[in-house]
């Protein structure tokens, strides 16, 4: 994903998930803290972005303070890999497992979903 690497989460300019590397900046590394303003499912820090979910998972938790979140990636690891299922949403059924560090043949859906 251009969204998050084995660093961290990618910054991104603005409030929505695209395939062009030159949307994404920066990175918040996995468990540091950021502070910002909550904006309809994105933190905007500065200029620029970070979500609060990936692959309907959280990636930002709260610290405590306000306006402050960990970035975190422990919800995004099941069994070693990213789960995935036959409909787009899908929370009761597992599939699979796509391994970390793996290739997934597939096509972008432009809705931050791969098929």
């Amino acid at each position: 994903s251009l969204l998050q690497s084995s660093s961290g989460l990618k910054f991104s300019l603005g409030k929505a998930l695209t395939q062009r590397p030159e949307d994404y900046i920066d990175l918040a590394e996995w468990g540091s803290e950021v502070s910002g303003v909550a904006e309809e499912g994105w933190l905007r820090v500065k200029d620029h972005y970070l979500p609060f979910t990936l692959n309907g998972a959280p990636v930002l938790k709260p610290t405590g303070e306000e306006g402050t979140f960990k970035v975190d990636k422990d919800s995004l690891k099941v069994c070693g890999g990213l789960r995935y299922t036959h409909v787009k949403g899908a929370e009761d059924k597992e599939c699979g497992t796509a391994r970390w560090g793996g290739r997934v043949l597939g096509r972008d859906e432009g809705d931050g979903w791969v098929r």
